[in-house]
Protein backbone atom coordinates (compact mmCIF):
# COMPACT_ATOMS: atom_id res chain seq x y z
CA UNK A 1 0.00 0.00 0.00
CA UNK A 2 1.11 3.50 -0.53
CA UNK A 3 0.53 7.14 1.26
CA UNK A 4 0.62 9.93 -0.67
CA UNK A 5 1.07 13.20 0.69
CA UNK A 6 0.49 16.47 -1.43
CA UNK A 7 2.22 20.01 -0.45
CA UNK A 8 1.34 23.04 -1.65
CA UNK A 9 2.86 26.66 -2.05
CA UNK A 10 1.96 29.01 0.73
CA UNK A 11 0.03 31.39 -1.79
CA UNK A 12 -2.28 28.11 -2.54
CA UNK A 13 -4.69 28.40 0.33
CA UNK A 14 -5.86 32.19 -0.14
CA UNK A 15 -5.74 31.45 -4.23
CA UNK A 16 -8.41 28.32 -3.69
CA UNK A 17 -10.06 30.17 -0.52
CA UNK A 18 -11.85 32.42 -3.19
CA UNK A 19 -14.24 29.53 -4.73
CA UNK A 20 -13.93 26.82 -2.09
CA UNK A 21 -14.40 28.84 1.09
CA UNK A 22 -17.36 27.69 3.33
CA UNK A 23 -17.37 23.52 1.91
CA UNK A 24 -16.62 20.76 3.76
CA UNK A 25 -13.96 18.68 4.04
CA UNK A 26 -16.24 15.85 2.28
CA UNK A 27 -17.93 18.37 -0.46
CA UNK A 28 -13.75 19.07 -0.84
CA UNK A 29 -12.65 15.09 -1.36
CA UNK A 30 -16.02 14.53 -3.77
CA UNK A 31 -15.27 17.04 -5.93
CA UNK A 32 -12.96 16.90 -8.76
CA UNK A 33 -13.03 20.50 -9.84
CA UNK A 34 -11.60 21.20 -6.49
CA UNK A 35 -8.69 18.65 -7.49
CA UNK A 36 -8.10 19.65 -10.79
CA UNK A 37 -7.53 23.46 -9.29
CA UNK A 38 -5.11 22.08 -7.23
CA UNK A 39 -3.06 20.32 -9.87
CA UNK A 40 -3.67 23.14 -12.46
CA UNK A 41 -3.64 26.06 -9.99
CA UNK A 42 -0.49 29.03 -10.53
CA UNK A 43 1.38 27.93 -7.41
CA UNK A 44 4.59 25.03 -7.02
CA UNK A 45 3.12 21.55 -5.91
CA UNK A 46 4.96 19.08 -3.80
CA UNK A 47 3.69 15.63 -3.91
CA UNK A 48 5.36 12.73 -1.82
CA UNK A 49 4.86 8.73 -2.36
CA UNK A 50 5.61 6.72 0.62
CA UNK A 51 5.40 3.01 0.41
CA UNK A 52 3.73 1.14 3.56
CA UNK A 53 3.51 -2.46 2.35
CA UNK A 54 5.49 -3.42 -0.55
CA UNK A 55 3.19 -5.06 -3.25
CA UNK A 56 3.84 -7.01 -6.52
CA UNK A 57 2.98 -4.99 -9.97
CA UNK A 58 -0.33 -7.04 -10.46
CA UNK A 59 -1.16 -6.55 -6.29
CA UNK A 60 -0.68 -2.41 -6.87
CA UNK A 61 -2.59 -2.90 -9.99
CA UNK A 62 -5.28 -4.21 -8.36
CA UNK A 63 -5.23 -2.13 -5.80
CA UNK A 64 -5.09 0.91 -7.84
CA UNK A 65 -8.42 -0.28 -9.98
CA UNK A 66 -10.54 -0.70 -7.00
CA UNK A 67 -10.22 3.19 -5.87
CA UNK A 68 -10.55 4.37 -9.34
CA UNK A 69 -13.98 6.07 -9.91
CA UNK A 70 -14.98 6.57 -13.08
Amino acid sequence: FTVIGVYLEDKAVPLLAVKWKGKTAQELTESVEFLREIVTGPFEKFTQVTTILPLTGQQYSEKVTENCVA
